[in-house]
């Protein structure tokens, strides 16, 4: 049997992994445009603000393929597929397959306007990236879009020694992940270091003649040497797309509850898909690492001919702004604008932090935690179980929920559990 993976990230590792446990002949061949061994991108932010060095970064090193027994093509980009003949067809040659699982991912969004190619202007999403805003050492710097990457790379910037300004198109920082309250409190903090948030300004601009000299938005012209890019991901999805395999109207490619794509014996996995939504049952594109390592997991061991379903993708984000927790997970009230059954429920810890309950019919759909964290465990076991909330209406006034907060959750063992529910 052979197969081809495309995609050197945790998804495609995953996937790679998962078959040869499962095929312990099958030929595997991993793809990558990239020639770096397959690192942690989460690590990034550590790595530019000194706090780990380069070499911390790598989960694999060549060794580590050759000992799986994985066939590599890395730096070969992919320029189509062929999927009726079965091949994929690079820049130097075709590979031929069986079973193919496209673990492709994303690539940063670059918005078209003026000055945005100068040199100076940098993404953060790849090794090669935090490596040359490292080398830069700005003295001032500015972040376009304040989701979990900008937000990281404002704090790790700070951290050497910038002057940092992060610009936000909506009114508050980490639109998607908190509702107003929380982000306000998350800007204090960081204002508290010294990066200013400006929310609600559009940027129209980048100015410099050799190099960045500036940004500006509608609003002012803010002087820097340096800009990062953070304003979202497009799924790398246009080669698929190209030979029939069914992607939705935001790019990710539309894969059933066994990760298998609109094209017999193609199954995709990762930043690249549109997946079932654990929480709402409905398509989702949530571009984050516990996902991309599950779907992995589910698309390969159906390629090797062992049936495992896909339970869902859910949002689970956590940050260290500068010592304080801060975590987000489910929906938040922005997404029920226009529905009534909506109930929050809100407690204040003072020094301590905050905490946000969404419930939607009586079920937990979302929450977010700022500062203390310690329930965090509880709360996301019960809203991925499901569960009647009866009892967390006692949340709100203090007294843990006796029969859901009694017991200490916590984040790993969780995971570790629904696994293994999920293989039984």
């Amino acid at each position: 049997m052979k197969y081809v993976v495309i995609g050197n990230g945790i998804a495609g590792n995953t996937a790679a992994a998962t078959i040869r446990q499962l095929d312990q002949s099958g030929e595997i061949t991993l793809v990558s445009d990239q020639l770096h061994s397959f690192y942690s991108a989460c690590a990034l932010p550590h790595y530019l603000a000194g706090e780990l060095k380069k070499r911390g970064l790598y989960v694999k090193t060549r060794k580590d393929y050759h000992k799986d027994g994985l066939k590599l093509a890395f730096g070969e980009k992919v320029i189509s597929l062929d999927t009726g003949a079965k091949n994929v067809v690079l820049e130097k040659a075709a590979l031929n397959y069986d079973k193919l699982i496209i673990a492709s991912g994303s690539r940063p969004l670059i918005p078209p306007i003026d000055g945005v190619r100068l040199p100076g202007v940098y993404t953060f999403k790849y090794l090669d990236d935090a490596v040359g805003i490292a080398r830069a050492i700005p003295k001032a710097a500015v972040v376009v879009g304040s989701g979990p990457i900008g937000v990281e790379a404002a704090i790790a910037l700070t951290k050497r020694g910038a002057k940092v300004h992060v610009v936000e198109l909506m009114g508050r920082v980490m639109p998607r992940l908190f509702d107003a309250r929380p982000a306000s409190m998350l800007a204090e903090m960081l204002a508290s270091h010294g990066i200013e948030a400006l929310t609600g300004e559009r940027v129209v601009g980048i100015v410099g003649t050799e190099s960045v000299e500036g940004l500006v938005t509608d609003k002012r012209t803010i002087k820097c040497d340096l800009i990062v890019m953070a304003v979202g991901m497009r799924p790398n999805s246009e080669f698929a797309k190209d030979d029939g395999v069914a992607v939705a109207a935001r790019g990710g490619i539309v894969v059933n509850r066994q990760m298998a794509t609109s094209v017999p014996d193609v199954y995709a996995c990762g930043d690249c898909v549109e997946a079932a939504d654990l929480i709402t049952g409905g398509p989702s594109m949530i571009q984050l690492w516990h996902n991309a390592k599950e779907q992995g997991e589910v698309a390969a061991s159906n390629a090797a001919g062992v049936p495992r379903t896909y339970a869902g993708s859910i949002n689970i984000t956590s940050l260290d702004v500068f010592g304080n927790h801060a975590v987000s997970f489910g929906n938040i009230e922005a997404d029920f604008a226009h529905q009534q059954d909506i109930e929050l429920v809100e407690k204040s810890h003072g020094a301590r932090g905050y905490h946000r309950l969404i419930l939607k019919q009586g079920r937990i759909v979302g929450a977010q935690f700022v500062g203390d964290v310690e329930d965090m465990g509880a709360v996301l076991y019960t809203l991925l179980r499901r569960d009647s909330l009866d009892e967390l209406r006692e949340f709100g006034d203090g007294r843990p929920a006796a029969s859901i907060l009694q017991q200490s959750y916590r984040f790993p063992k969780f995971l570790a559990g629904r696994r293994l529910a999920q293989q039984a």
